[in-house]
C-alpha cells in the first residue's frame, strides 16, 4: 500500500546543490544538496523546492535524489544548478504541528515571477499564473511557492497574476530573497479547492 506524505509548507532549512548530473541520452537528472540533516534515512521523503523526493542515497549532511523525466519536464528543479539555493522540508510526522496547510509536495505547475517590490520591511511579490492554476486562487486563501506555505493577498484575472506579501522573516529563512523577474516557481494549488470543484462537478458514473 502506498503511503501518503504530508507536508505543512514551513521551510526548515536554505541549502546550496553540491552537484548535477544529467542521465545520459534522457532527461532524467540526478541532484546532491548539501542540507542541515545528520539523520537522513534511506527512501524518506523530502519536499526540495516543493517538490516531493526520495532520498536515494546519503553520506554524511548530503541527499541525493533521482529526478524522473516527468519531475525534469513538470517542475523547475530541472533548471537547478551547482551552488543555487533551494527550499527543504521534511515530510511531517505524527504529533508534528501543522503552522502551515495541508501541503502534498505535488507540483500542479509553474508560475513566473512578474515582480518583486520592497514595501517598509517586507516585500510584494507577484507571481504570474496559467488559468488552469489561477482559477484555484482565492484573496486571502492558501498556495504553495516552491514548498513555501503563503496567503494570497489578491487575485488579479485582468493582469492572470496573484500578488504576494513576503513578510521579512519569510524573505530570511526562504529563498524568496534570490528571485529575479522571469524565475520560474513550483505552484501547488489548495487541494482542498480541488476537492470541492470535483464535489461540486456533475456526477458521472464510471
Amino acid at each position: 500500500m502506498e503511503k501518503t506524505i504530508l507536508f505543512t509548507g514551513i521551510i526548515q532549512a536554505v541549502c546550496p546543490i553540491r552537484w548535477v548530473e544529467d542521465a545520459a541520452g534522457t532527461i532524467e537528472r540526478r541532484i546532491a544538496v548539501e542540507t542541515p540533516f545528520s539523520d537522513l534515512k534511506l527512501g524518506e521523503s523530502i519536499a526540495v523546492n516543493g517538490a516531493c523526493l526520495t532520498v536515494a542515497k546519503s553520506e554524511g549532511t548530503v541527499a541525493q535524489f533521482h529526478l524522473s523525466s516527468e519531475t525534469v519536464k513538470l517542475t523547475s528543479l530541472g533548471a537547478l544548478t551547482k551552488d543555487r539555493r533551494c527550499n527543504l522540508e521534511r515530510a511531517l510526522c505524527v504529533g508534528d504541528s501543522l503552522s502551515g496547510h495541508w501541503v502534498q509536495g505535488h507540483v500542479d505547475g509553474l508560475g513566473s515571477v512578474k515582480r518583486v517590490v520592497p514595501e517598509g520591511e517586507s516585500y510584494r511579490v507577484e507571481i504570474e499564473l496559467e488559468d488552469k492554476l489561477r482559477r484555484y486562487c482565492v484573496d486571502k486563501g492558501s498556495i504553495t511557492i516552491d514548498g513555501t506555505s503563503l496567503t494570497i493577498n489578491q487575485v488579479s484575472n485582468d493582469t492572470g497574476t496573484i500578488l504576494l506579501q513576503i513578510i521579512p522573516h519569510t524573505w530570511q529563512e526562504t529563498i524568496f530573497s534570490d528571485y529575479q523577474r522571469g524565475d520560474l516557481v513550483n505552484v501547488e494549488v489548495d487541494i482542498l479547492a480541488k476537492y470541492v470543484e470535483q464535489q461540486c462537478s456533475p456526477y458521472k458514473k464510471p
